[in-house]
């Protein structure tokens, strides 16, 4: 069934076969048979009730930097958030934040504001709601450390609130039972801006200094498993380098793939599935994807 046939009364029609490499930070991929950008949580809903109607099911797209996107034409809708991107201060530490502000306006907003606990997030790509979504963060804390309340558009087209304890914030990921983040809540300490930021351009100096920032990558391709680092099993495992096609293991951080433009998505398909083969075979560790591929 065609998206195409939604009555002209829909919030915005969609457009057709998007090229969703340029919405990705690993610039490989097909295109998007419809892609929607809907202006408001409220025409959002309006989508969501209507694909539903259909019996059609639906895509998220956040930032794209956490993603592997196919070479292949994807039928799904994919909808894109980029629209939502309201910041508010209603006092209090508090913050709100619709789902496609870019995280790193979201932490230097706050920084200059003198309100902390994001500053760790410094220099992860993304936007607010796929941070929220996978819990991103690192070493120096996760966003939903300071989460008090998301609300999403449920499959059937409803916005809900949940708490944080609804979600389950684990390592890289959250509970939303196939809801989509709109927006959320957080709550943050007054401190000094000029340690903030200080603190937030340390840590961005350290990641440039540590991860391939400079070529397209999707970020880190596997989650740490417990009690160990899936970049030093790669490491270890003398991955470092390995090349599929025009995709390679960063020689600067193992658990990122990056290439020179040139590469397909089955190239970083294939070079993920050689490395997870090689780490098991080496290690007894199967490394499970931080990155979603569609």
């Amino acid at each position: 069934m065609s998206v195409e046939s939604l009555p002209a009364s829909s919030p915005e029609q969609p457009r057709s076969d998007v090229p969703l490499s340029r919405w990705t930070s690993l610039r490989v991929g097909g295109t998007a048979s419809c892609f929607w950008e809907p202006r408001s949580r409220e025409e959002l809903c309006i989508l969501v009730r209507r694909l539903g109607e259909r019996g059609l099911s639906w895509r998220i797209l956040g930032g794209g930097t956490n993603l592997v996107v196919g070479s292949h034409r994807l039928e799904t809708p994919v909808i894109s958030l980029w629209r939502l991107r309201e910041i508010s201060f209603p006092g209090r530490g508090r913050v709100e934040v619709e789902s496609g502000v870019r995280l790193q306006r979201l932490v230097t907003t706050c920084v200059r504001k003198g309100l902390g606990g994001l500053e760790g997030l410094a220099g992860i790509p993304g936007t607010v709601g796929g941070a929220v979504a996978m819990n991103s963060g690192g070493s120096h804390g996760s966003i939903c450390d300071h989460l008090r309340a998301v609300t999403v558009v449920t499959r059937s087209g409803r916005l809900e609130t949940l708490c944080r304890e609804q979600i389950r914030p684990a390592y890289r990921s959250t509970e939303l039972g196939g809801a989509a983040v709109v927006s959320c809540t957080l709550e943050l300490e007054a401190a000094s801006p000029t340690t903030l930021l200080a603190r937030s351009r340390e840590l961005l100096l350290l990641k440039s200094r540590s991860q391939p920032i400079d070529r397209p990558s999707a970020g880190c391709i596997f989650k740490n498993p417990q009690g160990s680092s899936a970049g030093a099993l790669i490491d270890s495992s003398g991955l470092k380098g390995l090349v599929r096609g025009s995709a390679r293991v960063s020689r600067r951080h193992a658990n990122f793939i990056v290439h020179d433009g040139r590469a397909t998505s089955q190239d970083v398909v294939s070079l993920i599935r050689e490395v997870q083969i090689q780490v098991a075979d080496r290690t007894g560790i199967e490394l499970e994807l931080e990155v979603r591929v569609w």
